[in-house]
Order: structure tokens, then C-alpha cells, then sequence
């Protein structure tokens, strides 16, 4: 009887110290609905709502500036190709302007001829 004893009081102890450690590996899981709550899930999706509206405005703003930026380089381009045909009719002027090229075409298409002094004096007589 004194092994049995001694064996029935090594085994007891065993016993007391697993219904011990399944209490507590029971008690420890949450269930998971209860993770998030009501005020959880409205704030997530707030800013989620926000984070969006967000991206949408970057978006649109980088779209207004690629806009102003083609139009500003299509502006240079018709300012260059305004200032070229200016410097080509301002050439143009010069040229047409040039008094040997007038005298020219005084004498040689309209059949001009100078002026005599006497003919000029003659002339501004009045009567």
C-alpha cells in the first residue's frame, strides 16, 4: 500500500495542473466581431472616403496643370511664329522703303521724269 499511496500522490498533482492550463488557453480567445467596433468600422471607412477625395483633388490638379502647361507651350509657339513673320514683313518694309528702289520704279514703270527748276518755280506762282 505504501507504493500505491506514494503513486496516488504523484499523480494528483498532475491532474490539478492541466485543469488549470486549459481554464486559461479557454479564456483567452476573443471572438472576432468584437474586434471592431461600430465607431471602428465608421472611422476606417471615413477615412478611406477621405484618402479618396484626396487623391481625386491631386488628380484633378495635376490635370489642370498639364492643361495650362499645353496651352502656355502652345502660346510660345504662336508667339515665335508671330515674332518670326514679323522680323520677315519688317525686312519686307525695309526693302520696299529703300529710296534707290522707289526712284526706280518712278522712272522706269510710272515715266517719271525730274522736275526742272523752272517748271517748279512756274508752278507755284498761284495764278
Amino acid at each position: 500500500m505504501p507504493a500505491s499511496s506514494s503513486n496516488a500522490a504523484w499523480a494528483a498533482p498532475q491532474r490539478e495542473v492541466h485543469r488549470e492550463q486549459r481554464q486559461v488557453a479557454v479564456s483567452t480567445p476573443r471572438p472576432r466581431r468584437d474586434r471592431f467596433t461600430r465607431y471602428d468600422r465608421i472611422s476606417i471607412f471615413a477615412c478611406i472616403v477621405i484618402s479618396a477625395g484626396i487623391l481625386w483633388f491631386i488628380a484633378m490638379q495635376s490635370a489642370q496643370i498639364d492643361r495650362i502647361n499645353y496651352r502656355i507651350s502652345s502660346l510660345q509657339q504662336q508667339a515665335r511664329q508671330v515674332e518670326a513673320e514679323n522680323a520677315a514683313l519688317t525686312k519686307d518694309v525695309d526693302e520696299l522703303k529703300r529710296p534707290a528702289r522707289i526712284l526706280s520704279i518712278a522712272l522706269n514703270q510710272l515715266h517719271m521724269k525730274y522736275a526742272d527748276p523752272v517748271q517748279i518755280s512756274g508752278n507755284t506762282g498761284g495764278q
